[in-house]
């Protein structure tokens, strides 16, 4: 699906496991970097590494945390486990025993295995990886529907950001139009008062008019107003498009934000000083958005 993708979210998701069931809540918040954060039962701790390389090979931006818990499961299997070392200690010390008292028999391996602590119980080596792919299914329910809240969350932001767009687009389009009326009238006024000065002997014409020439220059913002059409074109394709745009987004916000600077350095009128702040206004709030951007 094309559109932007919020940092924000939400998923849970439960699944059998064991015998009884594991749930899994994820969620997603504003993060410049990609940071997992996995709170892990002990009954799945030996999951942690698998799970968080799969989250991390998942997302892209945000701080994710991951919280799961289990819930009715059996018993672990206890396996019988010989106790190696101590039978060879025992059967070594019957031997001892056997030569002393001056017998010929060897160490019987019933005797030995009915000793203490010769057989132990341990549970059931546990199989990380195919338990995994039982457990996995269940973490991807759980990001489904944090991606399915963080698509539609980013759809909301879209719209808010498409119609911040527009209104850049207006007001950078009326600048451009009163700025040939703004230096017109620059140029009328300095000329009426070269004209008034120009009567002084002392004054000299032609550096008046090269004055003229350099304040009309220095008062022209086209190249802004040019470029920052540019970048409006572009962000509104990138909006448009899929995948990770958040910071590709706040580049062009921030070079909107510095061709509206210049260009509001350059405004003379109240007019287009005016239209300026309203441009750099909306663009500020644009990009409070789309910090929540993937």
């Amino acid at each position: 699906m094309s559109g932007p993708r919020s940092m924000t979210g939400f998923g849970r998701a439960e699944g059998p496991w064991r015998g009884g069931k594991v749930n899994v809540e994820v969620r997603s918040l504003n993060h410049r970097y990609l940071e997992v954060r996995l709170r892990l039962p002990q009954e799945l701790a030996a999951f942690e590494a698998l799970a968080s390389q799969w989250v991390r090979d998942r997302m892209v931006r945000g701080r994710i945390e991951v919280s799961a818990s289990t819930d009715g499961l059996a018993d672990p299997v206890l396996l019988p486990t010989l106790n190696m070392s101590l039978a060879m200690r025992y059967a070594q010390l019957y031997r001892r025993l056997a030569e002393e008292i001056g017998a010929a028999t060897e160490p019987d391996p019933a005797l030995i295995l009915s000793m203490r602590d010769v057989i132990l119980m341990k549970e059931e080596t546990l199989n990380v990886e195919s338990e995994w792919q039982v457990i996995r299914p269940i973490f991807e329910e759980a990001f489904g529907e944090l991606d399915a809240a963080a698509t539609a969350e980013g759809g909301k932001l879209a719209i808010d950001i498409k119609e911040r767009l527009s209104r850049v687009a207006e007001l950078s389009g009326r600048m451009a139009q009163l700025q040939p009326e703004e230096i017109l009238a620059y140029r009328d006024r300095l000329a009426a008062r070269i004209s008034e000065l120009s009567k002084k002997p002392d004054v000299d014409p032609d550096r008046m008019a090269q004055e003229l020439a350099f304040y009309a220059e220095r008062c022209d913002f086209t190249e802004e107003s040019v470029r920052l059409k540019a970048h409006i074109g572009r962000f509104g394709e990138i909006l448009e498009g899929s995948g990770p745009m958040g910071r590709t987004l706040d580049f062009l916000a921030q070079e909107m934000l510095r061709e509206a600077n210049t260009a509001s350095s350059k405004a003379l009128s109240a007019a287009i000083s005016q239209t300026t702040v309203e441009v750099k206004a909306e663009l500020e709030k644009i990009r409070e958005q789309i910090q929540n951007i993937v």
